[in-house]
């Protein structure tokens, strides 16, 4: 079996430690990869990475408008999702209901996610 293991250093500034602990939340209960959070760094070993990848992509895709957008009623009394005013990401009218975000990470996440772990090799990473 081939693991590959990523291990992301905690530092002591808030918006890598907000981001560590955001994609702590994300893959720590996904299949096909293992989650710890040590004192000192997040550590995830990816044991099937096909599984992986495509479980990534699936949680990345329903948490979108939960972590970027925020539920407000229209004059019409209509659900809409607003950008929250902190996050910095470009994105376009909504399509059916749908928010339209033009990063390819979320316009092409499974693909994107393919390209990003491509040359993951076994052993260590430290990012």
């Amino acid at each position: 079996m081939n693991t590959s293991r990523f291990e992301i250093p905690l530092n002591s500034d808030v918006w890598m430690l907000n981001g560590i602990e955001v994609l702590y939340t994300i893959v720590s209960d996904l299949d096909g990869c293992k989650a710890e959070l040590e004192p000192d760094s997040l550590v995830i070993e990816i044991y099937e990475l096909e599984k992986f990848l495509k479980n990534f992509a699936n949680k990345i895709s329903s948490k979108q408008d939960e972590v970027i957008f925020v539920k407000k009623l229209d004059d019409n009394g209509q659900i809409r999702f607003v950008k929250k005013d902190f996050v910095l990401i470009q994105y376009g009218k909504a399509n059916g209901g749908r928010n339209i975000l033009k990063e390819k990470i979320y316009s092409e996440t499974e693909n994107r996610l393919k390209d990003i772990f491509s040359s993951v090799e076994e052993g260590n990473r430290i990012c």
